[in-house]
């Protein structure tokens, strides 16, 4: 890794419990390098939603081939898939017009994911930096003080000068009630019965699971009931979110 992605590397507040389910579950996964299993794991974690959707592939993600080279170094990446068999990809992008490789998880990791994130936590997982070290304190700013240009390299971002909150309370009893009581209700509506589920029974799968990740985000000994939000800035100017929050998922689980 490049001493200048190690820098964005210190911006992030992975999982250590789903990195350690990851090394424990998926075969190979402990063997890779520290750095790549916390970039894999963030990706992991946020395949599939909303923010990551593919412009052209509905149900896929986008990875830039730009974060692909500069988080796992040049042409590594596809042979870390191949060797886990985390993503499906399909070979359909365009320069020209914008549009990178599509990505979603296989069936296995998918089952993983789920697997994990339906379980309640029973206690507060650690946060880690890129590198694995531990986190230790919540961000002062939700704002990453770099941006990355088009190529992917980090400059001073320009724009805000005033902090953001990064660590976000979360009403984690009201998120619990709504979850029971969508399993409840899809139980109803697979049985032909009349239903009061709180959304469309279609689309409740993946309200479901931004709940369980809200839930798993704010279960951390950083900042115990909220969850921690980080922005980057893109050569445009915008910010996107590095990982899951309050932003990125359903507005039904944003208690």
């Amino acid at each position: 890794m490049s001493k200048k992605q190690k820098q964005t590397d210190r911006d992030a507040y992975i999982s250590e419990a789903f990195r350690d389910y990851l090394r424990e579950h998926l075969a190979g996964f402990a063997d890779e390098p520290l750095d790549a299993q916390m970039e894999l794991t963030r990706m992991i974690k946020k395949c599939g939603n909303r923010y990551q959707a593919h412009s052209h592939y509905p149900g896929w993600s986008f990875f830039t081939f730009v974060s692909l080279e500069a988080k796992f170094g040049r042409g590594k990446f596809n042979g870390i898939n191949e060797r886990l068999g985390i993503f499906e990809t399909r070979m359909d992008w365009s320069l020209k017009e914008g549009r990178t490789k599509p990505y979603r998880l296989t069936p296995h990791l998918d089952s993983l994911r789920k697997q994990f994130f339906s379980k309640p936590p029973k206690v507060g997982t650690r946060l880690l930096a890129g590198s694995g070290e531990v986190r230790h304190k919540a961000p002062d700013n939700a704002i990453v003080s770099k941006a990355k240009t088009k190529t992917g390299k980090l400059v001073t971002q320009s724009g805000w000068t005033v902090p953001v909150l990064s660590p976000v309370p979360v009403n984690q009893a009201k998120l619990e009630e709504l979850h029971a009581l969508m399993e409840v209700e899809l139980e109803k509506h697979s049985k032909g019965l009349s239903t009061a589920c709180p959304v469309d029974p279609k689309h409740a799968g993946y309200v479901m699971l931004d709940i369980q990740l809200i839930l798993h985000s704010a279960h951390n000994t950083v900042a115990p009931g909220c969850v921690i939000h980080r922005y980057e800035q893109s050569s445009s100017g915008r910010m996107y979110s590095t990982d899951v929050n309050l932003q990125t998922v359903s507005r039904q689980a944003r208690f």
